[in-house]
């Protein structure tokens, strides 16, 4: 709250001139769902975002064609932000990731007040491409393939890639892993985690395991190492996520002949030096290739690499569903029995004793909008006893969520201008919120403990959690549009 407020007054303060201030804005507000009455905040918020995009690609972007275009300066809006914003003109969110990958390297090299230390000559890198072909022709040399990250501890991506690295050909590839980011520390591995160590076993399963902390701050030298290293396909698993602790302005550098991002980061790069995006038919439909600055390599099934079924952590899904406990224990109850640890004793209006379906979505809240709120509403008058399980992702989300809920179930009266209530007490006693779970695998288990369906969000949708739910034995109803 503090957050949207401190940047609200900084925008209105700038009299709108403020972009960055009033996209941030918008970015606290969807965070803790704070939509406005009956979500016309939010619909004012998308508009924002909207004019601030258009004002901006039309001051800071020059374009020869599709693929030769320059940016004067990253746009207001943060490529992540845009993933969540149901926005008319997806062609927006390209521009924005253009922006951000165009001035990566540049941004790095600020010092001072805005003085720009000059490139090393020798960089950014270049590739004889062909070379590299007649040497695996001729000498059958190793593909060396370098994934670089921050997040090779536990964090989600981890979660669901680390098994692959058991199933490389070590006949024909040596895999090396460029870690940015620290550890786990020893006591969240014991009790946190139970002893299970992902970056541990990641270690024991590729050729080199290089720890780079050294370089998290220093793209050059970063840049520089791997080279030396003489990596043939660079994989990027950062994204644009985890802002200060990534590889930025890595890749515009190049410091491989072929550079690839996969998994955290779900549109394009928008930059020039990423030569391919791993992705799905689904996921990145052919005809919106538009959308898409890099080749797009396609996976048979998912773009997901997913862990769930060789991890022996991560319960199986079964028909027979243990006896309660109380209070409850985590594999233990139905659905039904434990109603989203609704109290047995709350006779409130609305509340099932023993709910015909319990439904459930555990992303963050910033993930949703007023729309697949308004679709949850829907469902739950339409079948009866049915509750809504969610996720306290953030805990000061709730009170916004339920005040939405509220007004959304209500009508205004068109003559006097006052609000009609309507059923939104009894829908809300019928929503409930699960605490966090640190664990990740006693959050995945509850999917079954809890969740008969899971409704997805959109058009941010599931990642993590839409694995948890179908590795639980939970279907997903999601969203299409036709693409």
């Amino acid at each position: 709250e503090k957050c949207a407020d401190v940047f609200e007054i900084s925008c209105v303060r700038s009299q709108m001139q403020l972009s960055p201030s009033c996209a941030n804005a918008v970015y606290c507000r969807n965070m803790i769902i704070d939509w406005g009455f009956n979500g016309t905040q939010f619909d004012a918020d998308m508009k924002r975002i909207e004019q601030i995009a258009i004002d901006e690609i039309e001051q800071f972007r020059s374009s020869d064609d599709k693929n030769s275009f320059e940016w004067s300066r990253a746009m207001s809006t943060h490529p992540h932000m845009m993933l969540s914003y149901p926005l008319r003109n997806s062609t927006l969110k390209r521009y924005v990731a253009e922006s951000a990958a165009f001035t990566e390297d540049i941004s790095q090299r600020i010092v001072g007040r805005g003085e720009i230390k000059p490139l090393p000559a020798d960089l950014p890198y270049t590739h004889d491409h062909q070379s590299y072909v007649q040497t695996f022709v001729k000498d059958k040399t190793k593909l060396r393939i370098g994934f670089v990250a921050s997040g090779f501890n536990s964090k989600a991506v981890l979660y669901l890639s680390h098994d692959m690295f058991r199933f490389f050909d070590t006949t024909k590839f040596e895999v090396h892993i460029f870690s940015l980011g620290a550890p786990d520390s020893p006591q969240f591995i014991k009790f946190g985690m139970r002893g299970v160590d992902w970056r541990k076993r990641v270690k024991a399963n590729v050729d080199v395991f290089h720890d780079v902390q050294r370089f998290q701050n220093n793209h050059i030298e970063l840049a520089r190492y791997i080279r030396k290293r003489d990596i043939h396909i660079l994989m990027e698993w950062d994204g644009y996520a985890r802002q200060g602790d990534r590889a930025q302005g890595l890749f515009a550098l190049r410091p491989a002949p072929i550079q690839i991002w996969h998994q955290e980061y779900l549109g394009t790069s928008g930059a020039q030096f990423v030569d391919y995006l791993f992705t799905d038919i689904v996921t990145s439909p052919p005809h919106l290739a538009e959308l898409y600055v890099e080749k797009l390599i396609y996976l048979p099934n998912h773009f997901f690499s997913k862990g769930h079924a060789v991890q022996k952590e991560v319960m199986a899904p079964t028909l027979n569903y243990p006896a309660k406990s109380t209070p409850y224990k985590t594999g233990t109850g139905s659905p039904q029995s434990n109603r989203c640890l609704a109290s047995i004793l709350n006779n409130k209006k609305g509340v099932p004793k023993k709910p015909s379906i319990v439904y459930c979505n555990y992303n963050k809240f910033l993930k949703n909008n007023p729309e697949t709120v308004r679709s949850w509403i829907r469902i739950l008058r339409e079948v009866p006893d049915s509750m809504l399980c969610l996720l306290e992702n953030p805990t000061n989300g709730v009170s916004y969520f339920r005040k939405f809920v509220h007004e959304a179930a209500g009508k205004t009266d068109k003559k006097t201008g006052k609000f009609i209530h309507g059923d939104g007490d009894e829908l809300n006693n019928r929503i409930h919120f699960l605490p966090w779970q640190k664990n990740p695998f006693d959050h995945q288990r509850r999917n079954q403990d809890f969740c008969n369906v899971m409704l997805d969000s959109w058009p941010y949708n599931g990642h993590t959690t839409a694995q948890d739910s179908l590795y639980g034995g939970v279907p997903i109803v999601t969203r299409s549009d036709g693409d």
